[in-house]
């Protein structure tokens, strides 16, 4: 593919107006984004910032052109992609890629599962993932990406929607929990179970999804006997890595769960006991910063749900008098 972008260009504010310029080219050609896959997958784009301009070309068709225009070619044009890229990462060939270049491939994976699951591709997950996972290392992390790219597509609350794509996001929520969640989960749980000891890296990236997703999916598929030992073996690692902050974010993710005072003051009790039985709280004054910062931000953590839960109980006996 003609127009090789050299990383010296991106640092000169002259030819950036030019890279702009061609990039919007590509994206308003209807072979552009086309032209950018086959530059992928044929191996002429082989920088990574090269991949990246590329990618953004194909994230603009994704966005715009794919659900309403694709057609089923130009479909398994984009999966031909997805398989280019998994295969690469089996082979270790993306490991060295940096993680901006890796992201935004999740992203595009995430742009295509938002159009196509569940209806053109149900098995999106089976397909490209699930039956790949003991592959290699690389996979479960890319994996992982790609299932943090989704969450922020169908459920980052921070994020403006329109109602369509509300509406869009509510129904994908809706079949993945019908359809696949409960083989999300039971992946994580591997996940946790084969990495926390080997890899703090693979481990935080499944804690951060597992917090992520605990908003939206039922959490006793998480607040478990399976699940709670693993999260808090990775919350007391005796030097503090991705993992341990992953651990702590994902501990306070599950008690920050929305659900009926009732039922959150016997999850925080369950929590609590189960943190005080591992020695999660048993620091002194002598105990390392980070040790300390941990408790502080659980205890933090453990005093806003409980505010919480009070104030909520307040009110639903207020309601009842009122009402009743």
């Amino acid at each position: 593919m003609q127009g090789d972008i050299s990383s010296s260009v991106l640092t000169d504010p002259t030819q950036q107006a030019r890279v702009y310029e061609y990039l919007e080219r590509l994206k308003q050609d209807p072979n552009g984004w086309r032209n950018c896959v086959q530059g992928i997958v044929d191996g002429s784009a082989l920088e990574a910032h090269n991949q990246f301009l590329f990618l953004q070309v194909i994230e603009s068709y994704l966005r715009s052109q794919y659900q309403s225009t694709s057609t089923e070619a130009e479909q398994q044009m984009m999966r031909a992609l997805m398989s280019n890229w998994l295969e690469r990462v089996q082979s270790g060939h993306v490991s060295a890629e940096p993680v901006y270049l890796k992201n935004k491939m999740a992203l595009i994976f995430s742009l295509v599962y938002v159009v196509d699951f569940p209806s053109r591709w149900p098995g999106f997950f089976k397909e490209v993932f699930l039956n790949n996972m003991a592959a290699s290392p690389s996979v479960v992390e890319f994996y992982l990406r790609t299932l943090m790219a989704i969450d922020s597509e169908v459920a980052d609350r921070e994020i403006q929607r329109s109602k369509l794509e509300f509406d869009r996001n509510t129904a994908i929520k809706d079949a993945m929990r019908e359809l696949c969640i409960t083989d999300l989960v039971q992946s994580w749980l591997v996940i946790l179970r084969d990495y926390r000891a080997s890899s703090g890296k693979v481990s935080g990236l499944c804690l951060n999804v597992i917090g992520s997703y605990i908003s939206w999916i039922d959490v006793n598929l998480i607040a478990n006997e399976q699940f709670v030992p693993l999260i808090v073996d990775c919350l007391n690692r005796p030097e503090a890595d991705e993992a341990d902050e992953a651990a702590t974010d994902c501990v306070c993710a599950i008690l920050q769960k929305g659900m009926p005072p009732a039922t959150k003051l016997e999850l925080v009790e369950a929590m609590v006991a189960f943190l005080q039985h591992s020695g999660t709280f048993d620091v002194t004054q002598n105990s390392d910063e980070d040790a300390l910062s941990k408790v502080g931000e659980l205890v933090n953590c453990l005093g806003t749900v409980l505010i919480e839960c009070y104030n909520k109980s307040v009110l639903l006996f207020l309601f009842s008098i009122i009402y009743n």
